[in-house]
């Protein structure tokens, strides 16, 4: 005679709901460590910046300590395509300094790294004979520069600030930013210039009630320069305001 077992089912249950809080604890856990690289990824940003840019600035300024010696590498050794070989040794200097410090300060670093990658390639491109440790580090130095060109400087560089700037003024202008600034200001109650003299001509009474313009008021009041001793940003929001005035 057989017999057969089944497993209960509170025992299946149980079993099923331990292995979706695994899965469960393991998905997050691994969220928490992607998360936690994600964190990393300006630090990355601005080693790849310093590495690179410390690289091309030190070729540069070997350039300019001996500038004879680099006319004559030019001349003899790199064949650079499409330029004579001075204006090739004062653009390729020019640009490894320039180019070196706005990537170091993250400023236009996309620009930068661009302008960097073109030096690498045809650096590489106009030696003949290259070594195979030198051809590496061109490769090396490239992969970095493709990096910072794909996903920007990172947030710790002037971009991160400045591209915003720069986006309002060339979207919008400097006339529509001094708006915007103007009802911001507004908003959060600084209204400027524009709220004193709202503040010195129409005032509040200590009940709420609207008060006199200074129009109203008998002479010689429309002649003084009424000026507020308590603004009306000074008063708690939504509270009835009142406005002192005193004679300058």
């Amino acid at each position: 005679m057989t017999t057969t077992m089944s497993t209960p089912p509170t025992t299946a249950a149980s079993a099923q709901s331990g292995a979706a809080a695994w899965r469960a604890h393991l998905w997050r856990l691994g969220e928490t460590c992607l998360a936690g690289i994600e964190q990393l990824r300006p630090l990355a940003q601005i080693a790849a910046r310093q590495y690179v840019a410390g690289v091309f600035f030190q070729s540069g300024l070997t350039k300019l300590h001996d500038w004879g010696t680099t006319l004559a590498l030019f001349h003899n050794e790199y064949h650079v395509p499409l330029l004579n070989a001075t204006a090739a040794a004062y653009l390729g200097t020019g640009g490894e300094l320039g180019l070196s410090v706005l990537l170091a300060a993250g400023l236009f670093g996309r620009v930068a790294a661009t302008g960097l990658s073109i030096l690498n390639v045809v650096a590489a491109l106009s030696l003949t004979d290259i070594a195979p440790a030198a051809l590496q580090g061109h490769l090396f130095w490239g992969s970095l520069l493709a990096g910072l060109l794909l996903w920007g400087p990172g947030a710790w560089s002037v971009d991160r600030v400045m591209v915003p700037r720069l986006r309002g003024w060339a979207l919008h202008g400097r006339r529509a930013r001094a708006t915007e600034r103007r009802a911001a200001r507004a908003r959060s109650g600084r209204g400027g210039r524009s709220a004193r003299w709202h503040a010195a001509v129409v005032w509040t009474s200590p009940c709420g009630r609207p008060g006199r313009s200074a129009a109203s008021l008998p002479p010689p009041w429309p002649m003084l320069n009424l000026v507020p001793v308590i603004r009306p940003s000074e008063a708690a929001p939504g509270a009835p305001r009142r406005v002192i005035f005193r004679a300058n």
